[in-house]
C-alpha cells in the first residue's frame, strides 16, 4: 500500500509542479476537472486536491474519450457552434473534491523537493533516455 500511495503522491507532484509554471505564467487556475478511471478512486483525487490545494470537479461521465468524441461530433453536425457550447451543454458535473489546507501545507515541503530534485537531475535523466533509445 505504501508504495502504491507513493506513486499516486508522485504523480500529483508532477502535476503540481506544471501548475506551477502555468502559475509563474500569470494564468490563474480556480479548479481542475477530472475525467477517466483514477476519479474512481477518493482517496487518489484527494491526494491531487491537496496536493495542488485545488478542488477538483469530476464529470458524471467516467469515459473522457468517448465524450470528447462526442463532443467534437455534435458541433461537426451542426448540433452546436463550437467546442465550448458543446461541452458546456454535454459535460455534466459531479462530486467535487476539497483540498484539506493542512495536508497540503504538508505536502508543499515535499513538491519543492520534487523540483529541486528534478531540477538537479532533468539533465542525466535526458541523457540517460538518449542512451535508452540507441539500445
Amino acid at each position: 500500500m505504501h508504495v502504491y500511495r507513493a506513486i499516486m503522491e508522485a504523480v500529483a507532484y508532477g502535476t503540481e509542479a506544471s501548475l506551477r509554471i502555468v502559475k509563474e505564467n500569470n494564468m490563474d487556475i480556480l479548479e481542475m476537472i477530472a475525467v477517466g478511471g483514477h476519479t474512481n478512486s477518493k482517496l487518489w483525487t484527494q491526494i491531487y486536491s491537496d496536493v495542488t490545494n485545488l478542488p477538483i470537479r469530476k464529470t458524471t461521465n467516467p469515459e473522457a474519450t468517448s465524450l470528447g468524441s462526442a463532443i467534437l461530433a455534435s458541433v461537426a453536425a451542426g448540433k452546436y457552434e463550437s467546442i465550448t457550447e458543446a461541452a458546456d451543454n454535454m459535460v455534466q458535473s459531479g462530486d467535487e473534491v476539497k483540498p484539506n489546507i493542512e495536508n497540503y501545507k504538508k505536502y508543499k515541503f515535499f513538491v519543492d523537493h520534487y523540483i529541486k530534485t528534478y531540477e538537479s537531475l532533468k539533465d542525466s535523466i535526458f541523457e540517460t533516455n538518449k542512451y535508452i533509445k540507441n539500445l
